[in-house]
């Protein structure tokens, strides 16, 4: 009767043999091995393994980020500094900076078509460092200017007129209207659902 290996089912050719010619077994080995040790199960994937632990990108990033960047781009057509009653856009007519942060509220767009969290972040960053400069500067230069002319209109008798003017210069509400947009980025960059886990565990 011909000799089967009892680990690999190859058939023995000859039946005098004392190791199975195709894995090496020892047939007396074989035979007396559990039935589970003989026939070792497929090892079955780690279906956690196959899936990934945290979505990289959900709805919230794509919805916080879509948000943040409408925000940002509509936020460049509203008033930043005010003299009077008249109102200056951070757009300037395509002059201001604000034509910059409207580039990068697209290319912020495209980066969430695309699923990049890190690109989305890294413009919504620039986009609030430039409007963070650009507020420093206009403040820098309102204090500059109204000082300028508080020194220069002394002993002129439109000195009251020059000082109204200048004191009704101001900044306006624009600037927190894009700084909540490049934030609304920069949380749909970094949120992730494992922290919104962790966040809010019981």
């Amino acid at each position: 009767m011909s000799i089967t290996c009892k680990k690999c089912g190859t058939g023995n050719p000859d039946d005098s043999a004392i190791i199975c010619p195709h894995c090496g077994v020892v047939y007396a080995k074989a035979a007396s091995a559990p039935q589970h040790a003989r026939y070792p199960r497929d090892p079955q994937p780690d279906v956690a393994d196959d899936q990934p632990k945290s979505r990289s990108f959900s709805v919230l990033n794509l919805g916080l980020i879509f948000i943040g960047a409408a925000v940002l781009a509509a936020g460049c057509f509203m008033p930043i500094v005010s003299i009077g009653v008249l109102k200056f856009s951070y757009y300037k007519n395509g002059h201001g900076d604000g034509l910059y942060v409207l580039i990068l509220a697209g290319l912020i767009l495209l980066g969430a078509l695309g699923k990049s969290r890190p690109i989305a972040g890294f413009l919504g960053f620039i986009c609030l460092g430039l409007i963070s400069f650009d507020l420093y500067m206009a403040t820098q230069k309102i204090s500059e200017m109204q000082d300028k002319v508080a020194h220069d209109v002394q002993g002129n008798p439109f000195a009251g007129l020059a000082l109204a003017v200048s004191n009704s210069v101001s900044l306006e509400w624009g600037w927190g209207v894009m700084y909540l947009g490049g934030i609304l980025v920069l949380l749909g960059a970094l949120l992730s659902n494992r922290m919104l886990k962790e966040q809010y565990a019981d």
